[in-house]
C-alpha cells in the first residue's frame, strides 16, 4: 500500500512575503497561500526535538505529503483551519517519493 492511500487531509503552504519597508526598517508582510493539496497529518508520538539555529524545537506533528509540493523550513502549512510551522523538510525514503515535514503547531 502506498503513501497516497493515507492522505486524508487537505493542506495549503502559507508562505510570507515582504510587502513594505518603512524609514525605521521594520517591514510589513502579506501571506499568500498555495492551492490546496492532499496529505496525512499525524500527532508525534514521544518526545522529539530538533535544533534549528541554535533553538530547540518540540515536533508537535509530521505531514506526510507529495514532493511535488513547494515548501521550505520557516513557512506554514494549514489543515482544518489550523497552522503549524515547517521546521524541516525530509525526502521520506530518500527516493523523491514523498515529503516528511516536521511541524510545530502555532495555532
Amino acid at each position: 500500500m502506498s503513501v497516497e492511500n493515507h492522505y486524508n487531509k487537505t493542506g495549503y503552504v502559507v508562505t510570507k512575503a515582504v510587502a513594505s519597508t518603512n524609514k525605521y526598517g521594520e517591514s510589513s508582510f502579506n501571506e499568500s497561500e498555495s492551492a490546496a493539496f492532499d496529505c496525512a497529518l499525524q500527532p508525534q508520538n514521544g518526545d522529539y526535538e530538533i535544533t534549528i539555529q541554535g533553538k530547540v524545537k518540540k515536533v508537535s506533528h509530521n505531514l506526510y505529503c507529495a514532493t511535488s509540493i513547494s515548501v521550505n523550513a520557516g513557512d506554514q502549512i494549514k489543515v482544518d483551519d489550523i497552522r503549524y510551522r515547517v521546521l524541516a523538510v525530509l525526502d521520506d525514503g530518500g527516493r523523491s517519493h514523498h515529503y516528511k515535514i516536521l511541524l510545530e503547531k502555532v495555532s
